[in-house]
């Protein structure tokens, strides 16, 4: 299951409803850290036009997108059920086909999604985030461990959600858009794919582990605010 599936199944938990608030707040709050990286660029990572424009891009969107998920989980909240994950993937896929340009639309979306994939492939190989941490030698290496297993593992799942939707796109065929549960049962579905579902499970789990490390070890630079 996705993410709307995993909700529906925590809000059938003693105290369901308040978890999934819960969840919903440090969503938004994590929306709120990403806007904050999208504008005021506290690691001092990007310089020039071009890096403030792919830094508004990637933490911009990861706020929409945890936007996105806080009021999943506010919905799901309020009326007491999931609802059909894959079925909603395929609609908005099938109306954004519908749309004027409508097929390059989403056939752009499938390809920025896969590109995606390819960015976290690259943050697992070369993990930027391990300056960032104020730990012991020992708790470092385990953080950044967590980090490159976790990178990987998303890049999987993304990757296949991205090649779903070209693939949906390039054939004008919403059916073949699925999401994130979906990409998981795809996997499953390949030879050997128990043992490869088991491996991405374990590695997402790790992804989970790696940013409560940052959570707990993230060093903030005190550093004077930088004009554009």
């Amino acid at each position: 299951m996705g993410p709307k599936g995993a909700l529906g199944e925590l809000l059938g938990l003693p105290f369901g409803g308040v978890l999934i608030y819960l969840l919903a707040l440090g969503l938004i709050c994590f929306a709120g850290w990403r806007t904050f990286q999208a504008v005021y660029d506290p690691d001092r990572f990007t310089r020039g036009p071009s890096s403030i424009a792919r830094r508004f891009i990637i933490y911009g969107g990861s706020a929409l997108i945890h936007l996105a998920l806080a009021a999943t989980a506010i919905n799901v909240a309020l009326v007491a059920r999931a609802g059909d994950e894959e079925r909603q993937a395929r609609d908005w896929t099938a109306w954004l086909l519908s749309q004027p340009f409508g097929q390059s639309l989403t056939l752009m979306a499938g390809l920025g999604i896969a590109a995606g994939a390819v960015g976290l492939v690259f943050q697992a190989i070369h993990p930027s985030f391990e300056k960032n941490l104020r730990a012991g030698q020992d708790q470092k290496a385990w953080i950044v461990l967590f980090g490159r297993v976790g990178f990987l593992a998303r890049a999987i799942v993304l990757a296949m959600v991205g090649v779903f939707l070209t693939v949906a796109a390039w054939q004008y065929d919403a059916e073949q858009a699925t999401g994130f549960g979906g990409a998981l049962r795809a996997l499953q579905n390949q030879p050997y794919g128990s043992p490869l579902l088991a491996v991405t499970a374990a590695g997402l789990m790790c992804f989970g582990a790696f940013e409560l490390g940052q959570a707990a070890r993230r060093r903030m630079p005190a550093l004077p605010p930088r004009h554009f």
